[in-house]
């Protein structure tokens, strides 16, 4: 089955939404775990700070020692500063530990036992220092050999390392952690990445098979355009040739239908003098009036003939106009369109101005609204469209109020458009087709006419290239809408 041009549009909208809202998720996914890798990644860092600092201070208490020990040997004062080193970096250091142990209260509690036993273990090596100082050699010595310096010690060792080992526990879940977060990250970009795949993919198929499509509905195009021109000019001609006949015939009929008419009504006025005569005479004749026989014969001299004369009379006369109404319509039809350019406006205002009096009458008027736009077409048919058009508005212009017509034009993007507006009686709705059939009138028929003027106003329109409507309400008004092209078609130049 083809692919529309719809189903195409909304197929691809919708893949273009999926991709989006699959791009969006990796994208949101992905902001999520690298904060999360950050925030890990910055938590391992500190924690590895700690775990640092809690070697370091172990560390840093035997590197006071040492210093200690190596004073009371030499008794030499270099000795002495890699202990007063070890006195400030230890205060750096248990200053990291309990930064970092703010957010552990366990961690809290032992950093605070470990401060306070390294306090007390540079406070038992300034004794020994002091001790030595004021030449205390023996008092240092004994301080010394006591166990509370290896007992302090020990305590630091321990809770070192205590600190240490969960730390590392720590460090190891948070390695664990980044690594999983990596690893989705991995897995996300990988199934994002499959689905923009297969989306691209729907994408690409749809657009070849609707390329596909099209290249098949083109070739079947090229291939009836190929006999298109053909077939449009047999038709053409065809048609030119059925209206040409249907005019020739329509000629031909109402041309052999006057001629017996004619002889009707030559028939007609001679039984009419024939009557008149026989009338005359027995208006000279008495005869009995008790004689039903001269009684009939009086009434239907004087009486039943000149009534059915009268309808002979009338008829024949409607006939003659109708005969005479078709051979007009076949004239114009027959007539060949000459193209030029033609002033529109002061057309209609000539048109305008033939009428201008019967609408004055009861206070109406005819508006002309200008500039009204010149076109190049005929102007003989262009007189009968507006003159048509004008009459008609001007004849059903309603009794009770006063009338208004309205011309008015203006230039559209397919041609040019003229409006003829009134406020007379108004077309009903089941009259709209009416209306332009042939000898067909509408509404009330108290106007003279055949009923041929819309129809030959339509027919005209149509042979200059253009095409008429018109909105109406019912005692209201109508507008009658003629579109026409700027230039006539060369091909409506030729006879129809």
């Amino acid at each position: 089955m083809p692919l529309t041009n719809t189903a195409f549009v909304r197929a691809t909208i919708g893949l273009l939404v999926l991709g989006l809202l699959i791009l969006l998720s990796i994208v949101a996914t992905a902001l999520w775990l690298v904060e999360r890798t950050d925030t890990l990644a910055d938590d391992l860092v500190q924690w590895q700070q700690f775990r640092a600092a809690a070697r370091n201070v172990t560390t840093t208490v035997l590197d006071g020692e040492s210093s200690e020990r190596g004073y009371l040997i030499t008794r030499e004062e270099k000795y002495l500063a890699p202990y007063q080193n070890a006195m400030e970096r230890v205060r750096g250091e248990v200053a990291v530990l309990r930064d970092r142990a703010r957010e552990v209260p366990e961690y809290q509690e032992r950093v605070e036992v470990l401060a306070d036993t390294v306090r007390q273990r540079f406070e038992a090596m300034q004794e020994v220092v002091a001790l030595m100082d004021e030449g205390r050699t023996a008092e240092s010595i004994a301080v010394l050999r006591t166990d509370r310096g290896k007992a302090l010690m020990d305590s630091i060792r321990a809770i070192s390392e205590e600190l240490i080992s969960d730390v590392d526990e720590r460090l190891r879940a948070n390695s664990l952690a980044m690594l999983a977060s990596a690893s989705r990250l991995t897995w996300v970009l990988i199934v994002g990445a499959v689905m923009i795949v297969i989306v691209a993919g729907g994408s690409v198929f749809l657009a070849f098979r609707y390329t596909r499509d099209l290249e098949r509905t083109r070739g079947e195009i090229q291939a009836l355009n190929a006999t298109l021109e053909e077939r449009v000019a047999e038709r053409t001609g065809e048609l030119a040739r059925a209206n040409e006949e249907v005019q020739r015939f329509a000629y031909i009929v109402s041309h052999d239908l006057r001629a017996p008419l004619v002889n009707i009504m030559g028939f007609t006025s001679e039984l009419e003098t024939g009557i008149t005569a026989i009338r005359d005479y027995m208006a000279t004749v008495a005869f009995d009036e008790e004689d039903l026989a001269a009684r009939e014969a009086k009434l239907a001299i004087e009486t039943e003939l000149p009534e059915a004369l009268g309808f002979i009379r009338s008829s024949t006369s409607k006939m003659d106009s109708l005969i005479g109404a078709i051979l007009k319509l076949s004239r114009e039809g027959r007539r060949v369109l000459n193209a030029e350019r033609v002033n529109v406006e002061t057309l209609v205002e000539t048109a305008a101005d033939s009428v201008r009096h019967q609408v004055a009458e009861n206070g109406g008027e005819i508006e002309v609204q200008k500039p009204l736009p010149s076109i190049i077409s005929d102007r003989v048919a262009l007189e009968q469209i507006f003159g048509n058009l004008i009459d008609n508005a001007v004849k059903y212009l309603a009794k009770d109020r006063p009338g208004h017509v309205v011309v008015s034009g203006q230039e559209t993007r397919m041609g040019v458009l003229y409006e003829i507006r009134d406020n007379g009686r108004g077309i009903a709705p089941e009259d709209r087709e009416r209306v332009f059939e042939l000898f067909r009138r509408a509404g009330a028929q108290d106007k003279p006419g055949e009923g041929i003027g819309l129809p030959h106003v339509r027919t005209l329109v149509r042979r200059l290239g253009g095409d008429i409507d018109f909105e109406s309400q019912l005692g209201r008004g109508t507008t009658f809408r003629v579109r026409l092209p700027k230039i006539l078609p060369h091909d409506r130049k030729e006879a129809a």
